[in-house]
């Protein structure tokens, strides 16, 4: 289980690094920092709802890649 997840860690970190500098920067901020929607909106001088909507395109695409990761996964153990 451990294995699995360091390897699932170092694929997120991956997929982060991957993500578009903005997205990127925001996750940074909301997760690791603790900012708020509000706090990066003025940070950054734009909308709470498009810091909102970075966001969660951001989370679609870590989302995504890791599904991506996992089904491939899955393929490779069936060979």
């Amino acid at each position: 289980h451990e294995i699995y997840m360091s390897e699932v860690k170092g694929h997120l970190r991956r997929a982060v690094k991957d993500l578009p500098e903005q997205h990127r920067k925001f996750l940074t901020l909301h997760y690791e920092r603790g900012m708020s929607n509000q706090e990066i909106a003025e940070k950054f001088g734009i909308s709470v709802m498009r810091v909102s909507m970075i966001l969660d395109q951001t989370r679609l695409m870590l989302r995504s890649r890791m599904l991506k990761l996992v089904d491939a996964r899955d393929v490779l153990e069936g060979l």
